[in-house]
């Protein structure tokens, strides 16, 4: 390979760490510089400069230096062949250039990297070890999202109410799973891999349950690894269930497990609300950076026992609607109580959200102020932004590259009239009906320079919402 050479327009030499389509590509020559900033000209990148700050170029287009040696463009199609790199950003994709062995944070969370492959001229074999290398062999998809408990009631009677409750899917044995058929659940199988081959090419099976809370009980990955992988050479087709919690080492346990699922637990009305956040942000980079689904769990009453308070929906429902800003593919519910409708609410809902968010991308989430701890604002110069405080924004994308909103209501005392005001232009916006799962025209108005979109939201809840950019 040639040796070091300046930064000048026009040419940025391929020497430097890219990390791009979840690998690090670790390059030979000149390291780059901390601060950068891409020029524009029309829609084509031409030049790169060290110490410098993002600026806006023509009209829509976003370039932004995160400090940290990230430089992010939000621009439909926009040529980075003089990066000496092959292929196209798509609008809401991030290129990453960072310093060689390292991996800063933006805004405390680290974004997505490329799903559109890109080459590099130049580079040498990965010599640098990520989270992203540490992803399951066989990349596992969710198909539908996730309704889910424990177990089942035994009693008729509650486990009609059960069923009412909308659930799918439950943690089951064998004996359980006449009782899953006909009340319509997927199981989970809590069974030994000899016991449940015998069920592999039964449909009714979701997965089969391995373990909770490995991390609490000090069970060694390595012992778990090899428990899942007893499954996975069974059944090629579906996962071996961990459940994780705040105690678990996730990078470590992605590294040596290698699961095809991530689910973990933290109830943040028992447990406190203070690390809510934060393992959301956490578990929601792990899937990001390695490709695996995530779902958690959620108690369905805010108290362990006792009378339940008049707030309860409203709680639970700020619980489940944050989760799925983060990009959660299914919620779990703990504690589910027959006499209480709360959690059969919200699942009323999920089943008409569900196919929807099943089948989308997590871009990135962002808050309004005030900012939680381990949580990221809304950038100055992103596409969409609102002066409405207490807010989750969960941005996503589908595989057509169009899109959505979940905008969240993180205000569980009290309903919001929520403004969204709008940088880009938009031909419309649509919210799917929580009703019918369709998607329904919301109204857009100009005020000042922006377009803007309005609507109220109930203490805790979220509205999902398809975004039409011009």
């Amino acid at each position: 390979m040639a040796g070091a050479a300046p930064l000048s327009a026009g040419h940025v030499k391929a020497s430097k760490t890219i990390l791009t389509n979840r690998h690090v590509i670790d390059c030979t020559g000149r390291e780059t510089q901390k601060h950068m900033t891409v020029e524009i000209t029309g829609n084509t990148i031409s030049g790169l400069r060290s110490g410098l700050y993002g600026k806006r170029g023509e009209k829509g287009v976003r370039v932004f230096d995160l400090k940290g040696g990230y430089v992010v463009v939000l621009q439909t199609e926009l040529d980075i062949s003089s990066f000496g790199v092959s292929g196209r950003i798509i609008r809401g994709e991030s290129l990453r250039i960072i310093r060689k062995g390292l991996v800063p944070l933006v805004f405390g969370s680290v974004l997505p990297t490329f799903t559109v492959a890109l080459t590099l001229a130049g580079c040498v074999k990965p010599a640098t070890t990520s989270i992203a290398d540490m992803s399951a062999e066989k990349r596992w998809e969710m198909r539908e999202f996730m309704i889910s408990h424990w177990s089942f009631p035994k009693d008729p009677a509650q486990l009609e109410q059960f069923a009412k409750d909308g659930f799918n899917t439950v943690i089951a044995v064998p004996e359980e799973l006449p009782d899953c058929r006909k009340h319509g659940f997927k199981a989970i199988l809590a069974a030994p891999p000899e016991k449940a081959a015998a069920y592999r090419d039964d449909p009714l099976i979701w997965g089969y349950f391995v373990l909770d809370e490995p991390g609490r009980k000090k069970i060694p990955y390595t012992e778990v690894a090899s428990k899942v992988a007893a499954y996975h050479r069974l059944d090629p087709s579906r996962p071996a269930y961990v459940n994780l919690n705040r105690e678990d080492d996730v990078p470590a346990f992605i590294s040596a497990v290698k699961p095809r699922l991530l689910s973990y637990d933290y109830y943040q009305w028992w447990e406190g609300q203070e690390i809510f956040f934060p393992l959301l942000e956490k578990f929601r980079t792990a899937s990001l950076e390695t490709g695996i689904p995530l779902i958690c769990w959620i108690e369905a009453v805010v108290v362990p026992s006792g009378e339940i308070p008049t707030d309860n929906a409203a709680r639970i429902r700020q619980s489940v609607y944050c989760s799925l800003a983060y990009g959660v593919k299914g919620i779990q519910w703990w504690a589910w109580r027959p006499f209480n409708r709360d959690a059969g609410t919200i699942n009323s809902d999920l089943k008409q959200l569900g196919p929807a968010l099943v089948r989308l991308k997590s871009v990135n989430v962002f808050h309004t102020p005030p900012v939680p701890k381990s949580t990221s604002p809304v950038p100055r110069d992103h596409w969409v932004q609102s002066p409405t405080k207490n807010l989750v924004l969960g941005i996503f994308q589908d595989k057509e590259r169009r899109d959505f909103i979940l905008v969240v209501n993180r205000e569980y005392r009290r309903g919001q009239k929520v403004v969204l005001e709008f940088a880009t232009p938009v031909l419309a916006v649509e919210k799917i009906s929580k009703n019918t799962g369709k998607w329904v025209a919301l109204p857009l108005s100009y005020e000042g320079k922006h377009q803007v979109a309005k609507l109220d939201i109930h203490p805790g809840d979220g509205e999902l919402l398809h975004i039409i950019l011009q």
